[in-house]
């Protein structure tokens, strides 16, 4: 009676889950991320369980225990090669997701820099310019990085306007690169901006390789089922035992799969560094009107 209770309490706790899941908070938030290991790591526990309860409903303990001495060295060996392998990819990946926040950073930077040398261009340049910098910030921010959330970016409308600035710059004429150093800046930030949006495209559709993710999935089955195998006389204990097993494993691999692709899921890169560059530099990306002309003074004559 006892049992049935404790499985009905974590069944509605795993439905309860779900349903907020499904109606709560938007993706991408941390509350969104905890229901979602809830029901991910909670559900795979919980089958675990009831799989162990099952087992040792038709295979009695006593008849495993024989085999514990041996079955201990086998897992011994086949943990500690899951173990090295699960943790060299969740320090990958975690590494990997660092990265790519600071090149969204360098990138955001680059953009900062061209408004800031923007008087190094002769006027009309430096209006389409100008513009191009206002363009290219709302195109990353409202068009790119919710394609790049739904692995759907190509880049095409970014590396359009990238394109337009080199034609600014190329237009200028070849004598102000030796005059004006702000222009000489400007042309490398331009190269930087555009290896930098190269590349977050890029990374923005990259997970882990299929054969890799097959290998993790394959070690963890492994690791968890040999305990399993292990004869224990009490049911709490071997419960307590693949339960801490298969929490840890499940925990890490949906890590994995939250890290593996920055730009998607609930562990993702924001885009503040150009809502800063936005927000701190409206005034600069707003095109500034001529100040009116004023009639000459006339001048007062002696009394």
């Amino acid at each position: 009676m006892k049992r049935r209770l404790i499985l009905a309490v974590v069944v509605a706790i795993l439905i309860l889950a779900v349903v907020l899941l499904r109606v709560g908070p938007a993706p991408g938030t941390a509350a969104h991320l905890f229901l979602t290991a809830i029901v991910i790591v909670g559900g795979a526990t919980f089958a675990g369980l009831l799989l162990l309860l099952i087992m040792r409903r038709f295979v009695p303990h006593t008849r495993l225990r024989p085999h514990n001495d041996v079955l201990g060295f086998t897992y011994a060996a086949v943990g500690i090669i899951n173990a090295v392998l699960l943790g060299f990819v969740v320090i990958t990946v975690w590494q990997k997701f660092d990265n790519d926040v600071d090149a969204a950073d360098h990138e955001a930077h680059a953009v900062a820099d061209l408004i800031r040398l923007l008087p190094g261009l002769p006027p009309a340049e430096q209006s389409v310019v100008r513009q191009d910098l206002a363009n290219y910030l709302h195109t990353v921010v409202d068009q790119e990085w919710p394609a790049m959330d739904r692995s759907e970016a190509t880049g095409a409308p970014g590396t359009a306007i990238i394109d337009d600035i080199w034609r600014a710059y190329g237009s200028t004429g070849q004598e102000l690169t030796s005059q004006n150093q702000f222009y000489v800046m400007g042309l490398q930030r331009v190269a930087d901006l555009g290896g930098f949006h190269r590349d977050r495209i890029r990374e923005s559709g990259q997970g882990l390789p299929p054969l890799l993710w097959a290998m993790l999935v394959g070690g963890s089955v492994l690791t968890v089922g040999f305990v399993y195998l292990f004869g224990v006389a009490e049911d709490w204990a071997h419960a307590a035992m693949v339960g801490s097993v298969l929490a840890s494993v499940a925990l890490l691999l949906f890590l994995v799969f939250e890290l593996q692709n920055p730009y998607s899921g609930d562990v993702r890169v924001p885009p503040e560094s150009f809502h800063v560059v936005l927000t701190q530099f409206t005034t600069a990306l707003t095109p500034i009107a001529p100040p009116a002309s004023t009639p000459p003074s006339t001048p007062v004559p002696p009394p």
